[in-house]
């Protein structure tokens, strides 16, 4: 009969099934295992394995610093999953695999419930020193000493015991009555696994109490460093790009055959070398016929995954590639065939000023660790070359280590999270390189104009629905509101595509004019985001769905749910035709690459403000001031006029 209890034969048979089923996965798994071991043990990481695992059973913490290539992220999970030791790891790619044993991609929003369930917690990718990579570290360090004070308490409280307990059961007149669930297994000391490239393990080692440091040598090679003379200008003088070019050409015709990679400031110097280095080579080959082909290739972080992927394809016979890159090909790739970095000691940051608001895209100079990460890219196969277009006294005065995100980023997300996990005061949390108290204090009173926390600091329950969404507030917030507007799936789609318009929008310089042609069907009346939404519609027409553009009320809707998170990015038009923050009285200009630019509408709502040669608002829609007029009463009453 449908729905009755199965009998306990046909369970049995269920069970039978079941296990002649997980048999054959793992029967499956060991040959895998067998197969791919060859080429596991080839790597340096293998070499370390023993060493890796006694360490993390005699410490609570310890680091792991191993070059790019060595294999530390695919196979130190692997050696615990083998040992049988649960764990959790965060690379930088986030893949979220539960298997009972293993997550990959962990979450600084994960709750303490989830972390019971795993022994160690591997944190790969820690010298990029992120803000979620910071906070999972403060938070790991909490939790493994309150783990460790449970711990002690149990470990007295059994001693004190006049019964007998087992690790998988509880004894009861010598016999096992029950097992124990995965929920109710006797508690344990977390484990932290730290996982760097960088040589500047000091720091991880002492906010983990001094942990042990393990280092796995890699397949590094000697790489020769060249700077430039001190007669010679330095990087700080606006040519390095000529002496990028003429140093690309010295290697050409007078080093042996390898792959090129310099590293330049961003994507504006990346074209305009690139642009130089195929505007001199018709006259390059007429003076060195016999020299090999050139193929030049860009690499940074808004280029197309298409285009990025070329530069770490094989060279083509009798051609020298070119890899023109940013500081992320610095340590978390590996570029094939490269024997010769060319470094402009420059790298593009983005900075943030607490109490306007206002991220500044500035150039500036590495840091001794990132020159030394960029020379080591040319000793991954074979020996190298590294040419430094500044002389060893400006190497000698850079920082020794970059900064990292938490002291240079918006902090909303961080604060939100931080509270919303229970975190009394912010001001004690335990970060790595504590953030500036301004700029805490300035995400605070952020959060409190988004309605997330109340006026003493304290979280509201709108603020506990934002929390649970991995997303700026600004955004959280805006999605919480678009059901309120009634336009939950546009908002939802225009969340994701806010954070990957830079994938969606091309913008080269070879191919500009090209795609704002293209743009131009897409173009909504009220400006980016609605065309954003039009572009996505359009794809899922030829992907088979039959989706209407966006239009009226719909866009309406959009635009009040955009202003429900967005209402402190928000400018007036003048009288003389400029426009004035709402709130800082700050002039702003709509960025070039808007539709809006050049259109005279009577406010703005916009994603950030960026100050490059302007203070420029970037992705922007046009609002009526009614609308902010509107907002700025409800949460700051009759004195903001």
């Amino acid at each position: 009969m449908a729905g009755s209890p199965a009998s306990p034969k046909e369970r049995k048979l269920v069970c039978q099934a079941h296990d002649g089923v997980r048999s054959e996965q793992e029967r499956k798994a060991k040959e895998e295992a067998q197969r791919f071991k060859p080429e596991r043990e080839k790597l340096p990481v293998f070499q370390g394995k023993d060493a890796i695992l006694k360490g993390i059973a005699d410490n609570d913490t310890v680091i792991v610093l191993a070059e790019t290539g060595s294999g530390k992220t695919t196979q130190v999970p692997q050696y615990h999953f083998r040992s049988e030791i649960p764990c959790a790891d965060e690379p930088h790619h986030a893949l979220d695999v539960r298997d009972g044993r293993c997550v990959v991609g962990g979450d600084a929003r994960q709750p303490r419930r989830d972390l019971e369930a795993y022994d160690v917690v591997v944190l790969d990718e820690a010298h990029e020193r992120s803000l979620r990579t910071d906070m999972v570290m403060g938070f790991l360090k909490g939790i493994q000493k309150r783990w460790k004070e449970q711990v002690q308490v149990w470990k007295t409280e059994q001693a004190k015991s006049k019964g007998k307990a087992e690790v998988n059961g509880v004894v009861a007149n010598g016999e096992v009555v029950g097992k124990k669930s995965a929920e109710e297994r006797d508690p344990t000391e977390l484990k932290i696994v730290v996982m760097s490239v960088t040589v500047v393990a000091q720091r991880f080692s002492d906010f983990f109490d001094r942990a042990p440091v393990l280092y796995v040598a890699g397949r590094q090679h000697t790489v020769n460093a060249h700077y430039a003379e001190e007669h010679q200008p330095d990087f700080l003088q606006p040519d390095f790009l000529d002496a990028a070019l003429e140093t690309v050409y010295q290697i050409h015709t007078c080093y042996p055959p390898g792959s090129i990679l310099v590293f330049l400031a961003g994507q504006e110097e990346i074209e305009g070398l690139a642009a130089s280095i195929k505007s001199f080579l018709p006259s390059l080959q007429k003076e060195f016929p016999h020299a090999e082909e050139l193929l030049v290739t860009p690499l940074y972080a808004k280029l197309h995954a298409a285009e990025q992927a070329k530069a770490f394809l094989p060279s083509p016979p009798r051609t020298r590639k070119v890899i023109l890159a940013t500081n992320i090909a610095e340590t978390s790739v590996t570029i094939p065939g490269v024997k010769y970095v060319v470094d402009c000691g420059l790298a593009k940051e983005k900075r943030y000023h607490a109490g306007t608001g206002i991220d500044s895209l500035v150039t500036e100079s590495i840091s001794q660790s990132s020159a030394k990460q960029r020379t080591g890219r040319a000793g991954r196969e074979t020996d190298g070359f590294c040419f430094r277009l500044y002389t060893e006294a400006t190497y000698n005065g850079l920082e020794k280590r970059s900064q990292p995100e938490i002291q240079r980023v918006s902090l909303t997300f961080a604060i939100l999270h931080l509270i919303a996990s229970g975190q009394d005061d912010v001001f004690k949390f335990s970060f790595m390189d504590p953030p500036d108290v301004e700029s805490i204090k300035f995400a605070i009173l952020t959060l409190i104009g988004l309605n997330a926390l109340g006026k003493r600091g304290k979280i509201t329950p709108l603020g506990r629905q934002m929390a649970q969404l991995p997303l700026d507030p600004v955004y959280a917030r805006v999605r919480v509101a678009s059901f309120v507007e009634g336009c939950p799936r546009e908002m939802i789609d225009l969340v994701s595509l806010v954070g990957a318009k830079d994938q969606l929008l091309i913008n080269t310089s070879s191919t500009r004019d090209a795609a704002n042609a293209a743009r131009q069907k897409f173009v909504h009346r009220s400006g980016d985001h609605m065309m954003l939404l039009n572009i996505l519609r359009a794809y899922e027409e030829l992907d088979g769905k039959d989706e209407q553009f966006v239009r009226g009320r719909r866009g309406g809707a959009g635009l009040n749910a955009l202003i429900g998170g967005l209402f402190a990015n928000t400018a007036l038009r003048q009288e003389d035709g400029s426009y004035r923050h709402t709130m800082t009285k700050q002039f702003v200009a709509i960025h070039p690459s808007s539709t809006l630019h050049g259109k005279k509408v009577p406010a703005i709502i916009y994603d950030e403000l960026v100050l490059t040669t302007k203070m420029y608002a970037r992705g922007v829609s046009s609002i009526e001031p009614s609308q902010i007029r509107s907002k700025a009463l409800s949460l700051f009453g009759s004195s903001l006029k």
